[in-house]
């Protein structure tokens, strides 16, 4: 867990609290990466089994769920990724970032999106577009962030609502930056 968290955030939290947060961040953000992998690419790769949920004892590990069902970051962040209707950012080959509708319903979904930069509060791309029923849409291609950023992804369809974010740039993140990024995530 420390090298994770070293990649991510470039150093050691000197704090418990820091620490596992930080070790929460790079498990949730690990999930949601390959999770969102698989679905922007719906039926060229299909499926993740799913086989360490909740702990069967009290111990430190990678579920979802801890023995004493307090939910993980990570549980948020699957729940959102694996929403029948979700819109991702996934990275291509040729390093632009592509902004993705994932569809698993049997409807086709006429949506309205916004993706936002956390940072400035600035809307980067917004739109209207058509998820065709169980299948990956392609709906725009964004600029790569040189630097460390978040983008929040907003989408309306019908009376529903979804939220989603993207982690841009390479590491390291700023700890207390990400913090506050999450707390914009969770206002939405």
């Amino acid at each position: 867990m420390s090298t994770q968290i070293r990649n991510v955030f470039g150093a050691m939290p000197d704090n418990l609290e820091d620490f596992c947060i930080a070790s929460q961040i790079s498990q949730a953000e690990a999930y949601k990466f390959f999770i969102e992998m698989f679905r922007s690419q719906k039926w060229r790769r299909t499926g993740i089994l799913w086989w360490n949920m909740i702990d069967g004892w009290p111990q430190k590990s990678a579920t979802l769920v801890d023995y004493y069902f307090a939910k993980k970051l990570s549980y948020g962040y699957v729940k959102r990724s694996q929403a029948d209707l979700c819109l991702m950012i996934s990275e291509t080959q040729n390093g632009a970032l592509e902004l993705v509708a994932v569809n698993d319903t049997r409807e086709t979904t006429p949506l309205k999106y916004t993706v936002t930069s956390a940072d400035c509060d600035q809307v980067i791309a917004s739109g209207a577009v058509v998820a065709a029923a169980d299948a990956a849409t392609r709906v725009c291609t964004l600029e790569v962030s040189p630097t460390p950023a978040f983008y929040i992804i907003e989408w309306e369809a019908d009376d529903k609502r979804g939220v989603n974010h993207y982690l841009a740039g390479k590491p390291p993140y700023d700890l207390g930056t990400f913090q506050g990024w999450l707390r914009q995530l969770g206002a939405r």
